[in-house]
């Protein structure tokens, strides 16, 4: 589901890729990537409340190496800075 929903939201296919990202993390809430790209998903489709959520459960489940991080710290940050 993972995988298929993050080919979904590469392709454009943002609602379709939610529906997928959001089955990925009923089977498995624990796989922090889902969250990751369900936050991208939720940002490009101008849901950046919804996208915030899903950044902030990515960072309290991944890894501290994890790649993704930084990005993910940066947009939690720029979200506190506008509210």
């Amino acid at each position: 589901r993972y995988t298929y929903g993050y080919a979904l939201g590469s392709s454009g296919r943002y609602a379709d890729a939610q529906v997928q990202l959001l089955k990925a993390i009923e089977v498995d809430p624990y796989y922090a990537a889902s969250y990751y790209v369900l936050g991208q998903v939720l940002d490009a489709q101008a849901k950046p409340d919804e996208a915030l959520a899903q950044y902030k459960t990515f960072l309290a489940r991944s890894s501290q190496q994890d790649l993704r991080r930084k990005e993910a710290e940066e947009r939690v940050a720029m979200a506190k800075g506008t509210q």
